[in-house]
């Protein structure tokens, strides 16, 4: 099985590719939809076919409206999509008020009501890449069955890498912590991964976002184990101590 050493420090979580901290590169939309990769700044790009610019309108009630938007206009995968490279595009500290403004379900409904579109799937995927960045999210993200639209994502649109990239990279976000890295690995997620890896092999940008995320995943695994090894040991003891007191109180 692979994992890490315990002296191994996991890697961060991370958007395509976005970690937490503040150096890392953030993946932004041109107009096509395709990542570009911009290591120095954090600003991201207006996309060319987007709704709105995103500096101005966060502070003028940019995210309420766009989450409108979506709700108003679930059956319009064009409206789902662009909302969602919007989405995307935020800076991540502004994801959280995404969260209170439903957009995270929001999101979800997208993929569920649009399973069909690749162009709905892939963009919904980066979108929660970006918004599990900020702590907390993640959970909010798998509570709304983020899993497992990213999972069925995957299996509808296997040819498709731009889907599968933001996909691998959205498992690996939503797995922050023991449970989520739990319920990612039961899912299927794992096997996921290496089937976008076996079909997509002449793809750089997807295997190592798929290989990132393998090792985020398999190297939380055997820590869990332990820890449940830990803790059933542990069990045991206090139930042999407890059989030991009665049988004293019975002797």
């Amino acid at each position: 099985m692979l994992g890490r050493s315990e002296s191994d420090e996991p890697a961060p979580k991370r958007g395509p590719t976005t970690p937490r901290s503040p150096e890392a590169t953030k993946m932004v939309f041109d107009g096509d939809h395709e990542p570009s990769n911009d290591v120095t700044s954090a600003e991201p790009k207006e996309p060319t076919s987007g709704l709105v610019s995103l500096p101005e309108t966060t502070d003028a009630g940019g995210i309420e409206a766009v989450v409108a938007a979506m709700s108003a206009h679930r059956d319009s995968a064009v409206v789902q999509e662009q909302a969602c490279v919007w989405l995307a595009n935020l800076e991540v500290e502004d994801t959280l008020e995404v969260a209170l403004a439903g957009g995270i379900e929001a999101v979800v409904e997208a993929m569920t009501v649009h399973p069909g579109s690749a162009a709905v799937q892939a963009t919904a995927c980066r979108a929660l890449v970006n918004i599990a960045c900020a702590d907390g999210n993640e959970d909010r993200v798998v509570l709304a069955g983020g899993i497992e639209a990213v999972l069925a994502a995957m299996k509808a649109h296997a040819d498709s890498a731009a889907v599968q990239t933001p996909a691998c990279v959205a498992l690996k976000n939503l797995s922050a912590g023991a449970d989520n890295t739990d319920k990612v690995v039961r899912a299927g997620g794992v096997e996921a991964v290496v089937a976008a890896m076996n079909a997509h092999r002449d793809t750089p940008a997807l295997q190592e976002e798929a290989c990132s995320t393998l090792d985020w995943l398999m190297s939380e695994i055997p820590t869990n184990d332990a820890e449940k090894s830990d803790a059933e040991k542990a069990d045991a003891e206090k139930s042999d101590a407890e059989k030991a007191d009665a049988e004293k109180s019975d002797a």
